[in-house]
C-alpha cells in the first residue's frame, strides 16, 4: 500500500485523539507541524497563499506599471506562468466563470509580490470603497480591485460575446 499525506488543522484534542488510535492499532504515523496561513492587514487568512511569507522582489531595471505597481508589469512576459493563455477563446457567456479562476491566481501573484501592501494601492482601494455607500458602515467582503493590466488580458483570453457587457467591479 502507498504512503498517502494528509493536511488538517487540529485542535491539541483532535490531535491526541489521532495519535491515540494510530498507537492503539499499531499504525505508523508522521507528524509534521506546519505555520498557519500569515494575516493580512485586515486580519483575515489569505486563503490562496500556498506558501505565507513568501515575496517575489520587483526587477529594478525594467519599468513600472501604472496599474499593478510592479516592475515589470505583472502581464509581462517576464512574469508568464504554465496557465498562461496563448490565444483567446471563442467569445462566450460562460467564460465568466473562466475569467473568475484566471483573476484569483493572479491575485495570488500579486500577494507573492507584495502588491496588496503597497501604499498607492491601499489608497486607491481606501478612495473607491468611499465611493461605494454600501460599504460606508461595514466591510462584509474581503476583496481587492483587480489591476486594469490584469483584467485587459484576462477579458482578451476568454472575451463575452458582442452585445454582452461585462460585469466590473463593485467599487467601479
Amino acid at each position: 500500500m502507498s504512503d498517502k499525506k494528509v493536511t488538517m488543522e487540529l485542535s491539541d484534542l483532535q490531535l491526541e485523539t489521532i495519535k491515540n488510535l494510530f498507537g492503539h492499532n499499531d499504525w505508523e504515523i508522521k507528524i509534521l507541524m506546519t505555520l498557519l496561513a500569515l494575516k493580512t492587514d485586515n486580519n483575515e487568512e489569505d486563503e490562496d497563499d500556498d506558501q505565507p511569507g513568501f515575496v517575489i522582489q520587483q526587477d529594478p531595471s525594467q519599468v513600472e506599471c501604472r496599474y499593478c505597481f510592479y516592475k515589470p508589469c505583472i502581464t509581462d512576459e517576464q512574469n508568464r506562468q504554465m496557465w498562461w493563455h496563448g490565444q483567446s477563446e471563442v467569445p462566450h457567456q460562460r467564460n465568466s466563470s473562466l475569467r473568475k479562476e484566471h483573476y484569483k491566481r493572479f491575485w495570488t501573484m500579486l500577494l507573492h509580490r507584495g502588491a496588496w501592501n503597497d501604499d498607492r494601492y491601499i489608497v486607491m482601494k481606501s478612495d473607491a470603497k468611499t465611493r461605494d455607500h454600501r460599504t460606508q458602515r461595514f466591510d462584509w467582503h474581503k476583496r481587492d480591485i483587480m489591476p486594469k493590466c490584469v483584467v485587459t488580458l484576462v477579458r482578451c483570453w476568454f472575451p463575452n460575446p458582442g452585445g454582452f457587457t461585462y460585469m466590473g467591479h463593485m467599487w467601479e
